[in-house]
């Protein structure tokens, strides 16, 4: 389970770095393609590409040595078994960081189990305040392009929002009403993209994943580019109901300014400014040529990497156990010492034998 662990979240690390690197290419669509592509190859491909026993079977010495290797000569010296089998000595250094993590094992444990318990609270309590706000709310029935959704509005103004709760709401307030028909038109299209997106769900889908990817923090860098590429493409969205850029940007403005905003499914950390520097700046323009060879590049990489990295993962986390156990039996007071698991002793070297 925790080679599963550490194998996606390193993954994620790669494929949020090849993100970064051909983001400019793509258009907003395909880059939250490609960063769901990304979150789900790092949790698939670890479980479909199973590692290589040869490659993940630690090597005696190196896969071990938190210190200096030590000589045929000196191992000698420290092993009582009258054969010796040189490659069998697990040569280690008294390490802080581990060590503070073996002392206080279950105090970590019983933190991350609390944060994870917080998160999935976090959850319930807002899928309940999205509830009690529909019960509460007095409702009106809307056709935007052709499709049906339901107007809330709130005792209190809460600004406007969206999320799916078995059917499709919109928050909306009298005053959005007092609008002009095309600013309301595209405040409606706003909303309604949120909507086609399926920002609720993958609020919820990206909260539990929190609870796995907990101290992962590309994950939290992954999650933040989704929800800003989901207010890139509402953008979008609304801008049809408007004659340009700027006449939208001020709409924006006027309605964020003062409110306090639904804290529902797409919501999250709205960057303003850069949302208003981008519809400024007038809109993108990406070639084609290129677009699929580096969605295709990106999966590839992850994909090419898996077999290695997992390997090396179980490599290392054997490795961790076996210092584990020897910790266990006698926690090192020096530098270095040295343990043979064919007498099962533990020695620690002289200065002069290193």
């Amino acid at each position: 389970m925790i080679s599963y662990l550490l194998t996606s979240a390193f993954l994620s690390w790669i494929g949020g770095l090849a993100y970064v690197l051909v983001r400019r290419w793509l258009s907003l669509r395909q880059r939250r393609g490609l960063l769901h592509a990304v979150i789900l190859g790092s949790l698939v491909l670890p479980l479909a590409v199973g590692p290589d026993e040869h490659l993940a079977s630690p090597r005696p010495l190196a896969a071990y040595n938190f210190g200096l290797q030590l000589d045929t000569e000196a191992l000698q010296q420290h092993c009582r078994c009258e054969q010796p089998n040189y490659a069998h000595r697990l040569h280690y250094r008294a390490h802080a960081v581990v060590n503070l993590m073996l002392r206080h094992k279950p105090l970590l444990k019983g933190g991350i189990l609390a944060a994870m318990a917080g998160v999935l609270v976090l959850l319930l309590i807002q899928l309940g305040y999205v509830h009690r706000l529909v019960r509460a709310s007095a409702q009106r029935r809307v056709t935007v392009d052709g499709r049906s959704y339901i107007l809330l509005y709130p005792d209190r103004p809460l600004g406007a929002g969206a999320f799916w709760l078995g059917r499709s709401y919109i928050v909306w307030s009298p005053e959005m009403d007092q609008l002009p028909l095309a600013e309301r038109l595209a405040v409606m299209r706003h909303e309604c993209s949120h909507l086609r997106q399926g920002n609720t769900v993958e609020f919820a889908l990206l909260l539990l994943l929190q609870c796995w990817w907990l101290l992962n923090p590309v994950f939290y860098l992954l999650r933040r580019e989704l929800r800003r590429l989901s207010e890139y493409l509402a953008d979008e969205a609304g801008l049809t109901a408007l004659p340009d850029r700027p006449t939208y940007a001020r709409l924006l403005l006027r309605l964020l300014e003062g409110q306090s905003m639904l804290l529902v499914a797409h919501l999250g950390a709205r960057d303003l400014s850069l949302r208003i520097r981008r519809l400024l700046a007038g809109p993108e323009r990406r070639g084609r040529s290129r677009r699929w060879a580096l969605l295709m590049g990106v999966l590839g990489l992850q994909l090419g990497l898996t077999l290695p990295l997992q390997a090396r993962v179980q490599a290392s986390l054997r490795a961790l156990q076996t210092y584990a156990d020897l910790y266990q039996k006698a926690p090192p007071q020096s530098e270095e010492a040295v343990y043979c698991p064919d007498c099962d002793s533990i020695c620690t070297p002289e200065a002069g034998g290193l």
